[in-house]
């Protein structure tokens, strides 16, 4: 279980950073 919650988070985080790179790729790509 303890594993499953921290693969959980990870999975979360790895999610949230993809994100955020994105909104960054797209404010440069509108800048250009």
């Amino acid at each position: 279980f303890e594993i499953n919650a921290q693969s959980e988070y990870l999975s979360q985080n790895v999610l949230n950073v993809t994100s955020k790179y994105k909104d960054k790729l797209n404010i440069i790509k509108v800048r250009l």
